[in-house]
């Protein structure tokens, strides 16, 4: 059913792009994903529309918009949208405007097609069609979460206007489809929310850093802040003056960071600036914006050289040489970032599920077998578990009468089944590895005369 709209919201004010047509210069369309549930995700469309780029008619400027969300995997329709929306021509009112919305779809994790279509209710003939891939994720880690970055025109804080079309939160979020600033929208609002702060009973607190790099990897903008685990969710929003940025492309990174346990998650997105009356300092480099918005990018040198430590287990000797060879902070940024690049089992997602996994496992082997001179993940059977996850099943013989504690874990999944053994063979409580059926470990078979008690 179509249904009509008066949009009563103000209206982004640019003076940059001119068209005549709904065009990619006249229509954009941008989107954010926001938590909903452990499967589900709420994304909100947000979409801006020149009125240079339809037709007056009695005061009126009037289109008609489709959406439709598409399963990519079995063409089913899983959103749609038609309706019009209005606005009203004043003559006292300059430049261009650009009528802005927003539209909420819940959908489940999977791969879809979004087709974003305008139409000049007055002349049918003016039409134009965004059409682009859309991933959705579970926004759920083994720590905490964020959501997707909206950039806005304007946020409105502990807002009474809970009928707008742009409250959520207590906040009135205008959105900024286009996501360029400058000299008509000298600032840049952002809007992002930060889940599951509270889950495994963590108490410890959290640094939320917000930087902006321009596209050469060079910092303009920097702050940060102390996060208390208070509640569970929380909303997070800012205010960056761009008004000496030259033009150029930008990225803004939101790293949230547990120093404590060693992760950390980002979330980032590009913006576009155009100041013409600021001198542009150099010629623009392409730059790895990958790199620039992760975690890598904000860590000092003790904790790049921990983060290798700990991911030593699983380099080739061929890494680990270039490793060594390191000098300076900037390659060491750029080795790890790429050292789990290529360890990703889906780029597609913005999280890398194989490095979420293998800190994890860091965290737990640092509880489980830490000893009274060495680090948990530094053990034997810290590495074993690091490594290769949770055993099938774990013998343990603490009080054997003729041997000292020894434990055998068995993995049944691998290579069809193979075992470790850990033995205290100094005597001093701390199990060592003293056999495996793995390739590549340490094997013997006459294990049992090392912790027996006789030898």
């Amino acid at each position: 059913m179509k249904t009509k709209i008066i949009l009563l919201a103000s209206f982004l004010l640019v003076n940059i792009l001119i068209g005549q047509k709904l065009s990619e210069t006249t229509v954009y369309v941008d989107y954010s994903r926001f938590k909903y549930n452990s499967d589900s995700v709420y994304i909100e469309l947000y979409y801006g529309i020149s009125n240079r780029a339809l037709k007056i008619n009695e005061n009126l400027n009037e289109a008609e918009i489709k959406v439709s969300i598409t399963d990519s995997a079995n063409n089913h329709l899983v959103g749609f949208r038609n309706f019009r929306i209005v606005s009203e021509i004043n003559e006292k009112n300059e430049g261009e405007k650009y009528l802005t919305g927003v539209l909420g779809f819940k959908i489940h994790k999977g791969t879809y097609v979004v087709n974003f279509t305008v139409t000049d209710y007055f002349d049918s003939t003016n039409t134009f069609k965004v059409v682009f891939p859309l991933k959705v994720y579970a926004i759920n880690t083994k720590s905490f979460a964020l959501s997707d970055i909206q950039l806005c025109s304007n946020i409105i804080e502990n807002s009474e206007n809970i009928d707008s079309y742009f409250y959520k939160n207590s906040f009135e979020t205008y959105p900024n489809p286009s996501n360029v600033y400058g000299e008509q929208l000298p600032i840049l609002f952002y809007y992002i929310e930060i889940y599951d702060l509270l889950k495994d009973e963590m108490k410890n607190d959290l640094k939320l850093i917000a930087r902006v790099m321009d596209s050469q990897g060079k910092e303009k903008f920097s702050k940060d802040k102390i996060i208390h685990r208070r509640y569970n969710s929380i909303v997070e929003v800012g205010a960056i003056n761009i008004t000496r940025f030259p033009s150029g492309t930008y990225t803004l990174a939101i790293y949230l960071i547990d120093s404590l346990n060693n992760f950390g998650l980002v979330s980032s997105k590009k913006f576009f600036v155009f100041n013409p009356s600021i001198r542009t300092e150099e010629i623009i480099k392409k730059g790895d914006s990958d790199l620039l918005s992760s975690e890598f990018n904000v860590m000092n040198d003790e904790e790049l050289n921990l983060i290798f430590e700990q991911s030593r287990y699983i380099a080739t000797a061929e890494e680990i040489k270039r490793w060594n060879s390191l000098t300076n902070i900037d390659s060491k940024r750029t080795f790890l970032f790429n050292f789990w690049k290529q360890r990703d089992p889906d780029p597609n997602t913005p999280e890398n599920e194989r490095k979420i996994e293998y800190f994890e496992r860091v965290r737990k082997a640092d509880e489980m077998f830490r000893g009274t001179r060495e680090k948990g993940w530094k053990s034997d059977r810290g590495r074993v578990y690091i490594v290769y996850g949770e055993p099938s099943e774990i013998d343990r013989y603490p009080n054997e009468m003729n041997a000292y504690p020894y434990e055998i874990w068995s993995y049944n999944n691998i290579e069809g089944g193979v075992i470790f053994v850990f033995g205290d063979i100094t005597g001093t409580g701390q199990l060592f590895l003293i056999h495996s059926t793995h390739r590549g470990e340490m094997h013997d078979e006459n294990w049992f005369r090392r912790v027996q008690k006789s030898r």
